[in-house]
């Protein structure tokens, strides 16, 4: 098996939540297996250092509206917003997940 295939046998998204940016409530929260590639689920730009083989670990992100005067209305955005998410060892791509977001 290559590398990325020994990465990936071992690697799993566990849960994922959503929050108020201003009021941590959680709006959303899944436990299912976010890491299939066929699904649309949740882009960040961030690095995350060193990880320590066969570890669990935890990293959140704050998504932040803009101000009210540039906001689009959420009849636009609506299922229009997708947040893809993907990991990489070194410039190796490990996985890569989508979440397609719909206001209720």
């Amino acid at each position: 098996p290559s590398k990325a295939e020994d990465i990936l046998k071992g690697f799993k998204l566990n849960w994922m939540n959503l929050r108020d940016a201003d009021t941590g409530k959680i709006l959303w929260q899944g436990s299912e297996d976010l890491s299939v590639p066929e699904v649309e689920h949740e882009e960040w730009f961030f690095e995350f250092g060193f990880v320590i083989p066969s570890s669990t670990n935890t990293w959140q992100s704050l998504i932040e509206a803009a101000p009210e005067s540039q906001m689009m209305p959420a009849n636009v955005l609506n299922g229009n917003v997708i947040i893809e998410t993907k990991f990489f060892d070194g410039d190796l791509l490990v996985g890569m997940s989508k979440v397609r977001l719909f206001y209720v």
